[in-house]
């Protein structure tokens, strides 16, 4: 018997098989040291790869997939961070007729917040290690604020529950510095204007026509919504989960060149603060911003730490980190 599921929760908590990651390759890497930090152990790596017995990766045996005949009539436990997971649940499925295995498959397969399709994220699935490894306290998440929808990527990539309203929007620089400057005064006032048509300028050159609404001198774009309504109840609703002691401010150049002094107030923001870029690094930034591609928030395919220490950056309090 096969399942296949993609909540990692359940899967390593609920269950008492071994463990096998099939795969020996970045993600598989990324996977296997997430598991060690939480100290959840696994028994081996798969790959085909594999030409020879007594070949370790990463510490454990790395074995070719036919060392799954041994197992006969056992339950395991597989993880598949493969992007091409589907061609090896249908050779697993064969395995497990020819061996009588009962195997539970987890794979990085979730709905992105963007375009709500089913894809590939291998950040999603990771997210559920790396909460474990979050310093914050569990009941109060920080407050990551973005111009874009990087918050609510973010927040995914992180396993935590969302505690911003910004999580789907598009803000213009100018807005968005405004309102992280005077975030308790915005934050209290319900968004109640809110209204159709508005152009939001696509880094392609293009433009998308979306909802926007108004709180007081403050627009903010609904990038991907269609429902007036409820874009304003999610931003209503949302705004009221703000953690005001841990919040992080993230400014990007997705719509347009950031002004020098909208820049010089950004960097003053008494917060944590993130730069992402999109087309090309700043050549002046202050100290007291880390400034990171963006484009890499948005690759479902290479795990974050790759390029950015993503739990680093969350575990260090602002005290700490202007301080460097």
């Amino acid at each position: 018997m096969l399942q296949v599921t993609n909540d990692t929760k359940e899967f390593i908590e609920n269950h008492k098989s071994p463990i096998i990651i099939y795969s020996a390759g970045n993600t598989a890497h990324w996977t296997g040291v997430f598991m060690k930090k939480c100290s959840v152990d696994f028994l081996c790596f798969l790959d085909k790869s594999v030409t020879k017995e007594s070949v370790y990766y990463e510490g454990k045996p790395l074995y070719h997939p036919r060392k799954l005949s041994e197992f006969r009539h056992q339950q395991l436990r597989i993880i598949l961070p493969l992007v091409q997971y589907n061609e090896v649940v249908t050779e697993l499925l064969f395995a497990a007729q020819k061996y009588d295995l009962d195997l539970l498959c987890l794979v990085p397969r979730y709905r992105r917040i963007v375009t709500k399709n089913m894809c590939y994220e291998i950040n999603v699935m990771l997210g559920y290690f790396r909460e474990k490894l979050l310093k914050c306290p569990k009941d109060k998440p920080p407050t990551i604020l973005s111009d874009t929808c990087s918050a609510g990527i973010m927040y995914k990539m992180l396993g935590l529950p969302i505690s911003s309203p910004t999580i789907n929007v598009g803000i213009n620089s100018v807005d968005f510095v405004k309102l992280c400057k005077n975030l308790t005064k915005y934050m209290e006032i319900p968004m109640e204007e809110i209204y159709f048509g508005r152009s939001m300028p696509a880094p392609n050159g293009s433009s998308v026509y979306c909802p926007a609404g108004k709180i007081d001198d403050v627009e903010i774009l609904f990038a991907h919504e269609t429902e007036l309504e409820k874009a304003k109840r999610s931003w209503n609703i949302l705004r009221e989960n703000l953690n005001y002691d841990d919040v992080i401010c993230v400014l990007s150049d997705r719509f347009g060149a950031i002004p020098p002094d909208v820049m010089e107030e950004f960097a003053n923001l008494p917060m944590r603060k993130i730069f992402l870029y999109y087309l090309r690094p700043p050549v002046f930034i202050d100290k007291n911003i880390l400034v990171e591609n963006g484009n890499v928030f948005h690759d479902t395919y290479t795990v974050i730490e790759n390029t950015f220490d993503i739990l680093g950056f969350f575990n260090k309090p602002y005290t700490e980190a202007i301080n460097e």
